[in-house]
């Protein structure tokens, strides 16, 4: 007898009212009704009081339950009871899973992840029981952090009717909340990378006049290449950030730094510091990792608003010394004995010649970069890497 693999997902994990259980896939082509009907008989409800919530969608109870979630075991199904009316009002086709897919980088996972939309009502904190009014925004451009629509926890004061939703997202392996990367994209158009020519599953797409695409793998050399030559710059609105490769976009940072999340931690740490190091105060000046609680990185999208931190905000998170000088007023010349200086908040210690942590080993000086690694971009894959506007 053949084995059967046409069933991919054993279990489908399912939430009702706070609890938490698992109904088998019995059979191949199971359909969302089908699972509904388990889950009924589990809670010890009528099955046609209950439907199931997606992303703030009511999933069609026709639809085939592997498409339903998206192919994913750890994925839970939010089931909620509704009568009649509303689930005419609220049921509709679920669109395209790849139409719908969104990439974060999930810290818990440590790389790239799908990720998913969760809405939060604004009014009574509940996850995963918010209807949305209108679809989500489809542009490449756009991340949506607000939306609206209707609550369907019984407990609400807002009794069904319509309010606004913080939009957030997570991580579908572990469902740990996760930064969305808006310029990854999934490959359905088979682009070439502007400086491989590979396609690649996934793109990163710059948002330049062309929407030049980079496979990750040379975008992560990018960032890598550009750091040792100094060229990222401080972009006024985006911050700490580099443009695309293409020598004809000038103007198209980065615009959000989770994405240099993608090289490596050890990347993201220099990011951090050379980002830091951008707005240092005229003098001699350290800057102190007891400090960071200030954002120094660069332009960051919250859940309402877009917030860029001040250069006022940045200088306090420097602390001042004083080179020793002579009674002529110049400085006096070095010795084997390095200058030590404390920050006055935690008292971590810190050389005065490289200003970085104390050590009493000789200073590290590190050759000047040069730009004798340029990062060359081949004019018929330049127009090869153009992402379709529409996709």
């Amino acid at each position: 007898m053949a084995a059967r693999t046409d069933i991919q997902l054993q279990l489908v994990c399912c939430t009702y009212e706070g609890k938490k259980f698992s109904v088998p896939l019995a059979r191949a082509g199971m359909k969302t009704r089908d699972v509904i009907a388990e889950a009924a008989r589990i809670v010890n409800v009528k099955a046609n009081r209950l439907s199931v919530l997606w992303c703030g969608k009511v999933i069609d109870p026709d639809m085939p339950i592997q498409d339903a979630i998206a192919n994913r075991t750890a994925t839970d199904l939010h089931l909620v009871q509704l009568n009649v009316a509303e689930q005419q009002i609220f049921t509709g086709q679920l669109a395209s899973i790849d139409d719908e897919q969104v990439f974060v980088y999930c810290k818990e996972c440590e790389g790239l992840a799908d990720g998913k939309q969760v809405l939060i009502c604004s009014i009574c904190n509940e996850k995963n029981k918010f209807v949305r009014q209108s679809p989500a925004p489809t542009g490449m451009f756009d991340v949506e952090y607000k939306t609206d629509g209707t609550c369907l926890n019984t407990n609400c004061p807002s009794n069904k009717q319509v309010v606004s939703a913080q939009v957030t997202y997570e991580c579908k392996g572990c469902n740990n909340s996760a930064a969305v990367l808006k310029h990854v994209h999934k490959n359905i158009n088979s682009i070439c990378c502007i400086k491989c020519n590979n396609n690649r599953a996934q793109m990163f797409v710059f948002f330049c006049d062309y929407l030049h695409a980079i496979c990750l793998q040379c975008f992560s050399g990018y960032c890598q290449m550009q750091m040792n030559n100094k060229k990222f710059q401080v972009f006024d609105n985006i911050g700490f950030s580099i443009c695309c490769p293409a020598p004809s976009c000038t103007d198209s940072p980065v615009r959000d730094p989770h994405h240099f999340y993608l090289v490596n931690e050890k990347f993201y740490s220099m990011f951090q510091q050379r980002a830091v190091e951008c707005y240092q105060p005229p003098g001699d000046n350290i800057f102190c990792t007891c400090r960071t609680e200030i954002d120094v990185l660069s332009h960051s999208s919250s859940n309402d608003d877009e917030t860029v931190t001040t250069i006022e905000e940045k200088k306090s998170s420097w602390f001042s010394f004083k080179t020793r000088a002579s009674k002529k007023g110049v400085p006096t010349k070095k010795t084997h004995q390095r200058g030590r200086v404390t920050c006055p908040k935690c008292n971590q210690a810190y050389c005065k010649e490289c200003k970085s942590f104390w050590h009493s080993e000789d200073c590290v000086v590190q050759a000047e970069s040069t730009d004798d690694n340029v990062f060359d971009i081949y004019e018929p894959w330049e127009k090869a890497s153009r992402w379709p506007k529409q996709s």
